[in-house]
């Protein structure tokens, strides 16, 4: 009997998963905050090179949504297969956890159903948010006339519809991060929970595996193993180096949004200046 106790406890042991230290609301925040930066101010570099070089990159900038989505799929694949995290949280030092198993999803379905999260999402949002804008003006100007066809009545349902959705999920993620705040949730977004992970801080082990490098080859290494090593670790060597040229551009980046940002500002600023007052006519 007591034998059988021990291989039961020794079985539910090795079964156990080991939760992690979790990263606190500030940095989860901040590397949320870092990926949303990264885009618009993308668009204000793609934009100028548009109008200095319109023959080159004015379809980059016709259809910068799908090329950003594009590059953000490789980049956030191959962080996933690398790191076990996006690239945001990876520059946090954090990395991604299926709780039932207790690793990270560099693979399979769970790998897919992070990138769904991570890129496909928030493109169909930003999507919505266009369609929803572009909608709204156009009701405007047409006034409160009926719906006439299909397409109208849905339309008009989807205008009723699409903020109160956004409200409920926006109150979601307020519950979560207020839970996550005080301990009583392992995720933040509804988007983790979604994709089945939760995100804890890199441990010395993590770090120590990433940034190990490739042991030497012998003395006795044919040339054929010596191009094999090469080209396999091409690809690390060149994502290190552009993480971290990446890594510093952000904060340019982040500034160069600001300093848009700002400008446009004070040009509806000088807009809205008052008309100076007529002359009076001297009778």
């Amino acid at each position: 009997m007591a034998n059988q106790s021990a291989v039961r406890g020794a079985h539910l042991a090795s079964e156990r998963v080991t939760v992690g230290q979790q990263p606190s609301i500030f940095d989860v925040l901040s590397q949320e905050s870092l990926m949303s930066t990264l885009k618009p101010a993308f668009r204000h570099l793609v934009k100028y090179l548009a109008s200095a070089y319109p023959g080159r990159f004015q379809k980059v900038h016709q259809f910068y949504d799908e090329v950003f989505a594009g590059f953000e799929l490789l980049l956030q694949n191959y962080c996933l297969k690398n790191c076990g995290a996006s690239f945001a949280e990876n520059f946090y030092n954090m990395k991604r956890v299926v709780p039932a198993t207790g690793k990270s999803p560099t693979d399979g379905w769970a790998r897919v159903r992070s990138l769904i999260f991570l890129v496909a999402v928030p493109y169909l949002r930003e999507k919505l948010d266009n369609l929803y804008d572009r909608l709204t003006l156009q009701a405007e100007v047409m006034g409160n006339q009926p719906p006439k066809t299909a397409r109208d009545k849905l339309c008009k349902a989807f205008l009723a519809a699409y903020p109160w959705i956004k409200s409920a999920l926006d109150f979601w993620t307020f519950a979560l991060q207020f839970l996550y705040l005080i301990s009583k949730s392992e995720v933040h977004s509804p988007f983790l929970k979604f994709a089945g992970v939760r995100l804890e801080t890199l441990t010395p082990e993590d770090l120590a595996r990433m940034g190990k490098q490739i042991e030497p080859l012998g003395p006795d290494a044919g040339m054929t193993l010596r191009i094999w090593r090469l080209l396999t670790g091409l690809p690390t060597v060149m994502f290190s180096g552009f993480s971290k040229v990446l890594g510093f551009g952000l904060f340019f980046l982040q500034f160069l949004d600001f300093w848009y940002s700002n400008e446009q500002t004070q040009k509806l600023n000088l807009g809205a200046l008052p008309s100076p007052p007529a002359p009076q006519l001297v009778s």
